[in-house]
């Protein structure tokens, strides 16, 4: 029983370990994404300002 316990437990730490792999893998490219979109949305941003501003004007 106490064989066949650790084994269970040894299981676990292995897959809670692949998933904390995972997600740091995940948030990797999560963040890599930001970086590269992150320009666009700066410029999208400033030209929907402007168009407000414009809006607002009339």
């Amino acid at each position: 029983m106490i064989v066949l316990t650790s084994v269970g437990l040894c299981v676990v730490a292995f897959a809670a370990f692949q998933v904390f792999l995972a997600v740091r893998e995940l948030a990797g490219a999560v963040e890599a994404t930001r970086r590269r979109l992150d320009p666009r949305r700066s410029r999208l941003q400033r030209k929907l300002d402007r168009l407000r501003a414009r809006m607002r004007d009339r």
